[in-house]
């Protein structure tokens, strides 16, 4: 080591201080996610984790499933994993936990009970703390959503403050550690509306779009980071008669953002599926005439666009259906996938669209349709 104008006594050896060393980011978000197919076994329905890479394959079943579509909705977080079952007991819906490892299986029904076709678990989202479920049949349609502690205590419910019949208020959700957005897509005529709250219900700030429209849907979709909200408008008719559109919001609904696809068409229903992480926006879009089935990604500001398709993609598989994604992944379902016939399958992709790999459940079965829903 040399210092320059400093006088060191003989016999005095300074070395260096040691530098301290890094340590690799921790990832955030799980390692897993989820998949429901809600046709397998006989319209029972069965949920599917995985690794992020498709290895380490755990099936899920309803006890005594019989027509109850187990895998309506799911969700995953860091420790639990959620299935919902929105047709069990005459449409009335229940909402099952696990662990990610698939045990502690615990059931979580409405306390209002809901009654038949209150489809509790038309929707699902979790934290690591919390799950939102949405019964978009409560109240004649107004719909509704439940908040829960993970091991199903602590109910919330939540309406919106000017619901009406119809609404389907709850048919889609999404969450975090702070804030709920729920869709009613068919609110106002279809033109439709999002809602976020606060955790315990207070708070509701009501979002709808600037330019919306009667039967553009807005809310069917959502998604939400910590800072934004998406909401998907696939009926929209911006590129032609339902090519689709998103919108990105503030969580206090402030910042409107409009995107479309690039390339978009009548009949594209672009902002079928959303979902979102920190940095990026994944739309899904059934695409036009040949249904083969696209999805974009994009920035949170809407640059950037990379959209991606399956590369056996063929008629009618959906691909885009359902999307989720997790870091550096994406997640898209492709429901009606054959091989054999709509047995469905999952695709991941780096968010630059690279690195295609497909993923099939190892007892697919004609129309399961597995990828019907995901979680990541």
């Amino acid at each position: 080591m040399k210092i320059s104008g400093v006088k060191i006594p003989a016999g005095v050896t300074i070395t260096a201080p040691a530098q301290e060393s890094q340590a690799p980011p921790t990832p955030s978000g799980p390692s897993k996610f989820v998949v429901g197919a809600v046709r397998t076994n006989n319209f029972a329905g069965r949920a599917y984790v995985y690794n992020t890479d498709g290895t380490g394959e755990i099936i899920l079943d309803k006890p005594a499933g019989v027509t109850d579509q187990f895998g309506t909705a799911v969700a995953i977080s860091d420790t639990k994993v959620v299935v919902t079952s929105a047709f069990t007991n005459t449409n009335q819906g229940a909402v099952y936990v696990y662990n990610t490892d698939g045990t502690g299986e615990q059931e979580i029904t409405a306390s209002d009970g809901g009654g038949t076709g209150h489809f509790f678990g038309s929707s699902v989202d979790a934290t690591d703390t919390k799950i939102v479920a949405g019964a978009k049949g409560d109240n004649n349609y107004a719909g509704a959503v439940y908040v829960y502690n993970t091991d199903g205590t602590g109910e919330v419910k939540i309406t919106a403050s000017d619901g009406a019949a119809y609404d389907s208020f709850g048919d889609s959700v999404a969450m975090t550690k702070t804030h709920i957005v729920v869709g009613a897509y068919q609110d106002d005529s279809s033109q439709g509306s999002a809602y976020v709250y606060n955790l315990d219900g207070t708070g509701e700030v009501k979002i709808t779009a600037s330019d919306g429209a009667s039967a553009d849907s807005f809310g069917r979709s959502v998604a939400m980071s910590d800072t934004k909200v998406v909401v998907g408008a696939p009926t929209d008719d911006d590129a032609g008669s339902s090519s689709g559109s998103v919108y990105v919001y503030n969580t206090d609904g402030t910042g409107e953002q409009k995107i479309t696809a690039s390339d978009g068409a009548g009949g594209d229903l672009f902002g079928s599926s959303v979902a979102m992480s920190d940095t990026k926006i994944v739309v899904g879009a059934k695409e036009g005439a040949n249904d083969f089935g696209a999805v974009y990604v994009y920035n949170t500001d809407g640059t950037g666009e990379v959209k991606i398709a399956a590369s056996d993609g063929a008629f009618n598989d959906q691909f885009g259906k359902s999307v989720a994604i997790q870091g550096d992944k994406i997640f898209v379902g492709a429901y009606v996938s054959d091989d054999p016939d709509g047995s469905g399958a999952v695709y991941v992709y780096n968010t630059d669209g690279t690195g295609e790999q497909k993923i099939k459940a190892s007892d697919a079965s004609i129309d399961g349709n597995f990828g019907f829903s995901l979680g990541a």
